[in-house]
């Protein structure tokens, strides 16, 4: 599919902009200790300038610090110390054609750094009784657990609310306006004010927090008259020429709050105060794990076009629309008039050459994300932006993709993500890659996760098609044992053989009822919907391997039971995520038993007790081993062992999936 709107000239404003393709704002936690910003922010920023979008819109930018504050890394322009780097980062976005915007926010009732300093929580009014956490949330592993109690463990740590006068309401007001006079003074070419996602604005357009009975609560009009009050200052202040808009929510899912109404309205009070453009989102209740990939980080393709056209229904000024649209979702949403520009977040995190392929002609090229939500996943372990399918994100400053000093000949031994990422590496630095794989295809264990799962084939097909494109020499039904790669002479040898998937050491193990997941490859081409109807499975594990193939098997009728031996299920995948594919097992009828130790299979099923200790015993007709992966490191030991030098990759040295290979191939490739 061609894609001539997506990649049309458009306006916001008094802003051209090369084509319709925004980055969407999102934390990266990438900023200095106090919100200043780093040479690697702006080398993160001038990747996605360079890889061709139009604008760039730099994520939760605070109008004031340290007070205000998520995170001691987030981005700041309190004051005009803070403007230096600004227009650092400006300039090295414009060298490429690119324009970049500061999305504004003070965080209210979510500024952490505030309650571990025992500062005031800036909120309309006091809230009512706090919402209570779903259990879901809790679903952590002890290092996430750290991670994110690290506020609370602060000694001197408080929650302190502080209803916000007319006199506080006004200081607010005037750190919008100087933030945004700093912004334009370091060359930045817009600012958005984030009135959306439960920071301070949306607090106050929000009928779930906002309860005040003055000109500020009450009415709609009256709880926009904050974000309307700062736009209106900053056009006194800034005039109207330089670009300005806000970002709303189409309304709030599963909670009784602001409406798609609501919206509409708020959009055309923000227009007629001088707005530029509105860029439509969602919120949830925040204290439902699956309230961010309900709304923000949704799950749903697409879930947001009819918001925000709904919006531009009502407004004269562009519709900014948003959420897990591919590139042509995104261009038949334009053609079809739902909005004016798409902002596109998690894509440019996995191909920041998104933009640029497009306009090449090369969809294909474009590396696809598979919603593992590490990304948005970091925020909540108070740590920086990471990608789980492309390793350069988040280090752009560190990992460069550079031809090499000297072109080597490379063997690459395995053919799953491990092994063909670093064979893409190894050629784009300019060496010559054999890579051998012993099956009849490339992928490895990975065909199998790519059957469970469609933005996993999409990844695969990428892979296999970047083999072909880059021309590597792969080799399939090879297997190359010690004496075939000591032979052989490469200058440089990399083992990505991938890990083990045994049997558990239990009693029955051998039984005809139980297979591993390498035994799965032909139930999982079966592809029958109702093939399963009637009988009893159980899966020993419960990390996303184990829920993917659950949610398979109940997909085909089956009555599933999943066995996990810790309390974490889906550990592999950002919180984000784990919160979203635990909720959806749960909601299809799937068993999750956390906490449960297997002890063996036996005639009437699965053996096992629960984490109270009593004994269980779970019928089953099947009972796939989807834990108890392990690396194997024995053709690497065994080439160490004939004082080969090589490098290992991949699940072959720690069992790390996609993400680790990711990780591994790039450590090794890029310094080879």
């Amino acid at each position: 599919m061609n894609h001539p709107n997506l990649l049309a000239p458009g306006r916001i404003g008094s802003m051209t902009l090369r084509n319709r393709i925004l980055m969407c704002p999102m934390g990266d936690n990438q900023a200095t200790s106090g919100g200043y910003v780093t040479d690697q922010q702006i080398d993160y920023f001038e990747a996605r300038a360079r890889g061709g979008a139009a604008l760039l819109i730099v994520g939760s930018v605070g109008v004031t610090a340290p007070d205000g504050l998520s995170s001691p890394r987030q981005s700041a322009i309190g004051d005009d110390s803070y403007t230096p780097g600004w227009r650092r980062l400006a300039d090295r976005v414009h060298e490429h054609g690119a324009r970049v915007a500061l999305q504004l926010v003070h965080n209210g009732k979510n500024a952490v750094e505030d309650i571990i300093a025992a500062r005031p929580l800036w909120v309309p009014s006091l809230p009512d009784e706090p919402l209570q956490a779903d259990p879901l949330m809790g679903m952590l592993t002890p290092e996430e657990a750290n991670e994110m109690g690290t506020p609370a463990q602060v000694k001197g740590a408080a929650v302190i609310f502080q209803e916000m006068t007319h006199e506080h309401i006004a200081d607010m007001v005037a750190a919008y306006v100087e933030a945004v006079v700093r912004a334009q003074e370091a060359g930045i070419d817009a600012c958005e004010l984030h009135a959306g996602h439960g920071y301070l604005i949306d607090n106050f357009l929000s009928p779930t927090t906002n309860h005040r009975r003055d000109e500020y609560g009450g009415c709609l009009e009256n709880r926009a008259r904050f974000l309307i009050e700062i736009l209106e200052a900053i056009r006194a202040r800034v005039g109207p020429d330089y670009p300005v808009w806000c970002r709303i929510n189409g309304g709030e899912v599963l909670i009784d709050g602001e409406t798609l109404e609501d919206a509409c309205r708020v959009a055309e009070l923000a227009e007629a105060a001088g707005a530029d453009a509105v860029h439509v989102s969602l919120y949830a209740n925040p204290s439902m794990g699956i309230g961010f990939t309900e709304a923000h980080a949704t799950h749903i393709p697409g879930r947001f076009l009819e918001l925000g056209a709904a919006v531009k229904k009502r407004v004269g000024i562009p519709v900014i629309t948003v959420g897990r649209l591919s590139p042509d979702e995104a261009e038949r949403a334009l053609a079809d008039g739902k909005a004016d520009f798409v902002a596109m977040g998690r894509k440019l995190l996995a191909d920041p050459d998104l933009p640029n392929k497009l306009a090449a002609g090369a969809p294909e090229t474009v590396r696809p994300c598979m919603y593992h939500y590490r990304c948005i996943s970091q925020i909540f372990v108070r740590s920086n932006v990471r990608c789980a399918v492309n390793a350069m994100t988040g280090f752009e400053s560190t990992r460069k993709i550079e031809r090499a000093s000297v072109s080597k000949r490379i063997l690459v031994v395995g053919g799953g993500p491990a092994g063909m990422e670093a064979a893409r590496l190894g050629v784009l630095r300019g060496h010559q890659v054999v890579l051998v794989e012993a099956g009849s295809r490339l992928g490895g264990r990975f065909v199998l996760a790519a059957a469970t799962a469609e933005p996993n084939a999409e990844l695969l097909a990428w892979f296999e098609g970047e083999m072909a494109r880059g021309g590597i020499d792969v080799r399939l039904d090879t297997r190359f044992g010690v004496e075939s790669i000591v032979d052989a002479g490469f200058d440089e040898i990399v083992i990505a053989t991938g890990g083990r998937w045994d049997r558990p050491e239990i009693p029955g193990a051998d039984d005809a009822r139980v297979a591993t997941v390498d035994e799965l490859g032909a139930w999982l081409a079966e592809g029958r919907s109702d093939s399963e109807a009637g009988r009893t499975f159980v899966l020993l594990g419960g990390d996303r391997a184990g829920l993917a193939l659950a949610t398979v098997a109940r997909a085909r009728g089956a009555d599933v039971e999943v066995l996990e031996s810790t309390e974490v299920f889906a550990a592999s995948n950002g919180l984000v995520g784990r919160w979203r594919y635990v909720h959806d097992a749960r909601e299809s009828g799937i068993r999750l038993q956390g906490g449960a130790r297997v002890h063996g299979i036996v005639e009437e099923g699965v053996r096992w007790t629960d984490r109270d200790g009593a004994e269980r015993v779970s019928p089953a007709d099947r009972i796939l081993v989807c834990g108890g992966a392990r690396s194997d490191p024995s053709l690497a030991e065994a080439l160490r062992a004939r004082d080969v030098k090589l490098h290992a990759i991949g699940d072959c040295v720690a069992v790390g999936l996609v993400e680790g290979a990711m990780q591994t191939a790039a450590e090794v490739m890029l310094t080879l």
